[in-house]
């Protein structure tokens, strides 16, 4: 489960850190929680039993890559974590051992059902800390290059006139309309701004942090629309991204569809996922670019031959 630590500790509030690590664990943990409520929120499941939770099916496919459907004699139907053994010939487990907070099973491959968060049977959880990483970085690289635009002034005195000096800084931070000084100091020649001559690069990295919010969406199969990048695509870069979109997306939807027709064969029952709206793909190939990608013409058969689950 993601973890969001207290990183700020009993003695600290929001809003007076100041502490370069602590805003960048901040900073980290806040976009880990948003990345995965996007994740966990691409489908919408139809008709689950009661006893099916689908956010903790989602969260399980997404740290797990997978999960084990079946039916408890007691608790009813459930969606868990499981470990598997002694594979089959198409390396499927036979053996299936169903597991949560006090509770296990023992399963087979003749009374449940296993769900894959996509073809490759991999978890979402090391993609999403990639990009959060990523993602980090760039947000702090900006916050450092703003704090280096501040050109602080620069005060020569002694330990005689560092009072007045301080007392005229006082004043003109509570935007005092008059400050009166001794007429002894030179405050114009004391005072020399500080010009750390750092180049303000804060807008190219946000346009670096679109680009990998783009790309973020498109490895999950979420539509997005990055309008700086598109600007300059050609129609062919464009087709390629619309492409690559739709079977990224596909291949989640296309493994949680196949599990509800294996559910509902064996258990009769009559579950179904879509696309959630928020999220749609394209439910077929797009028209233009697949030549693009596969280096040929016509459209790519994405039918599974069989189900061995």
């Amino acid at each position: 489960m993601v973890v969001y630590r207290n990183i700020l500790g009993k003695k600290h509030k929001h809003g007076t850190i100041k502490d370069p690590k602590v805003i960048t664990d901040l900073t980290y943990n806040n976009l880990l929680c948003h990345m995965f409520d996007i994740v966990c929120r691409r489908f919408k499941w139809k008709n689950l039993p009661d006893t099916v939770n689908e956010r903790f099916l989602e969260q399980t496919l997404y740290y797990s890559g997978s999960a084990l459907f079946f039916h408890d004699d007691i608790l009813g139907y459930l969606c868990l974590p499981f470990a598997g053994n002694n594979l089959d010939v198409y390396s499927e487990p036979i053996e299936r051992e169903a597991y949560g907070t006090n509770y296990h099973k023992l399963c087979d491959k003749t009374d449940s059902v296993i769900c894959y968060n996509n073809a490759s049977k991999s978890p979402s959880d090391p993609v999403v800390i990639m990009y959060a990483n990523r993602i980090t970085n760039f947000l702090r690289t900006i916050d450092t290059n703003v704090r280096a635009q501040k050109t602080p002034a620069f005060a020569s005195c002694n330990e005689e006139t560092r009072e007045s000096f301080m007392r005229f800084f006082r004043q003109w931070d509570e935007d005092s309309p008059l400050i009166i000084g001794d007429s002894a100091f030179n405050f114009q020649e004391a005072f020399q701004p500080v010009n750390l001559r750092v180049e303000f690069v804060s807008d190219s990295i946000k346009e670096l942090i679109n680009t990998e919010w783009s790309d973020f969406f498109t490895w999950f199969g979420i539509h997005n629309f990055n309008t700086t990048k598109k600007e300059r695509l050609v129609s062919d870069e464009v087709s390629y991204d619309e492409s690559s979109t739709f079977y990224e997306g596909n291949s989640g939807f296309q493994e949680r569809k196949e599990f509800c027709e294996a559910v509902n064969k064996m258990f009769g029952l009559n579950i179904s996922v879509e696309y959630a709206e928020s999220s749609v793909a394209p439910m077929d190939p797009p028209s233009k670019g697949l030549s693009f990608i596969f280096g040929g013409g016509g459209n790519s058969d994405l039918s599974d031959t069989g189900n061995n689950r």
